[in-house]
């Protein structure tokens, strides 16, 4: 601080403004006059001034922040709470980009926001905000399975999963995406459920062999019955006498005599006797399926695959008699005509399952869940009637609930279900 003395060397006393400024002094930003007055015993005065300059260097700073957020709005209006800000002067001026209560589209919108003081500091807070549509209501686990959700910017997008050694008899979509009104599309199903998974063990296919020069009744059930009884003996023991199948794993099944469907003209010079060249003569076709089964060794076996064992002995039989036909080898005794096979027809091999079960991919078959019987006429699983349970799979009907007792809705999977009592 200054000094002041008169011309008699005494020390004057020394007023200062602003009152109380003694360095060191901590100065807001600004400027700032210090002006220091002497007076003597006379009145008369002195002064000397000096101006402090304190520039502002600090920027503002949000006492609070949003944090990262999900709305759910079905409008897509993004919502939040303005930032709060301290600063060693004032705030001046702040700003929101986007401002809340604006319209966007779904998905992540980054917000940030900004103060500045008299100096020109600036501020800067910034957040994430998920604008998605209403939410929809949590999807159910089927029955021994699971779901699993993941979000991304166009929303919830949710899949229903089996544990291990099950499966959907009736699959459920891949995905199921919740849309902006809190509504899951495609709908997802009700009553849900994962049931046991069989292998296939068998594989079948239908075939046709045409045989002509039949001089006898046809359309008799004792000769259809012949011809029928005739073919499955001929062709098993030419499969299994040749090693192509071994016992009991070939099986001829849907034996059936369609009669004159196959008419055509034949040179027939080694039948003088009974037919002359270019005579019509009387034909049938015989129908039939062939099923291919693995015995129990290979199908307890861990690396065994049984589509392509089964595919690749289907093959083999239908080649060999293909070619028992071609070379005409493959006859038939009917009462007193010996019959040689013209030609040979062979569809595609398809698997199968047994009943209670339904096909699905190559290699599986899938029970009809508990709460369904299998319908024996379309082949397909089908949800118990109101007023029915099935509390075991694989079956071929539901039962009744008792003492007139009813369920709420079809698909019921234990008796407890059974309530109420049955309108009648």
């Amino acid at each position: 601080m200054p000094e002041a003395k008169d011309g008699h060397g005494t020390t004057l006393i020394v007023d200062v403004t602003p009152a109380g400024t003694v360095p060191p002094l901590d100065l807001t930003p600004g400027v700032h006059v210090i002006r220091y007055t002497a007076i003597d015993y006379l009145g008369r005065t002195a002064e000397c001034s000096f101006t402090v300059t304190v520039e502002d260097t600090e920027a503002p700073v949000a006492a609070y922040c949003p944090p990262s957020a999900t709305i759910y709005d079905a409008d897509g209006t993004l919502t939040y709470s303005r930032p709060s800000w301290q600063d060693n002067v004032a705030v001046v001026s702040e700003t929101c980009d986007p401002e809340p209560y604006t319209n966007h589209a779904f998905g992540y919108k980054q917000v940030t926001c900004k103060a500045n003081d008299a100096a020109g500091n600036e501020g800067e807070c910034a957040f994430t905000i998920n604008i998605q549509g209403n939410p929809c209501l949590p999807l159910e686990p089927p029955d021994l399975g699971s779901v699993s959700c993941d979000n991304f910017l166009s929303g919830t997008t949710c899949s229903l999963f089996c544990q291990d050694g099950y499966s959907f008899a009736t699959p459920p979509n891949d995905v199921y995406i919740c849309l902006n009104g809190g509504i899951w599309a495609p709908p997802p199903p009700r009553n849900m459920r994962c049931s046991s998974v069989s292998h296939r063990r068998e594989i079948r296919t239908h075939g046709q062999l045409t045989f002509y020069h039949f001089s006898g009744d046809c359309e008799s059930m004792d000769t259809q019955n012949e011809i029928k009884q005739q073919f499955v003996v001929n062709l098993m023991n030419s499969v299994v006498g040749a090693s192509v199948c071994s016992s009991g794993s070939c099986t001829i099944d849907n034996v059936n005599v369609i009669c004159g469907q196959e008419r055509r003209k034949r040179q027939l010079e080694d039948e003088g006797e009974r037919f002359a060249r270019g005579i019509f003569d009387s034909g049938f076709n015989v129908e039939f399926t062939i099923i291919v089964s693995l015995n129990q060794t290979n199908a307890t076996q861990d690396d065994f695959d049984p589509i392509s064992t089964l595919t690749e002995s289907m093959h083999t039989l239908s080649n060999f008699v293909q070619d028992m036909v071609e070379s005409g080898n493959f006859t038939l005794r009917v009462w007193w005509d010996v019959l040689q096979a013209d030609s040979l027809q062979v569809g595609p091999a398809e698997t199968t399952c047994e009943d209670g079960y339904v096909r699905r991919g190559n290699n599986t078959c899938v029970a009809c869940p508990v709460g369904s019987l299998f319908n024996t006429t379309s082949k397909q699983c089908q949800e118990c009637e109101e007023g029915t349970y099935q509390d075991r799979e694989a079956q071929m009907e539901c039962l009744p609930c008792p003492n007139k007792q009813t369920t709420f809705g079809t698909g019921a999977h234990n008796v407890a279900m059974c309530l109420g009592t049955l309108n009648e």
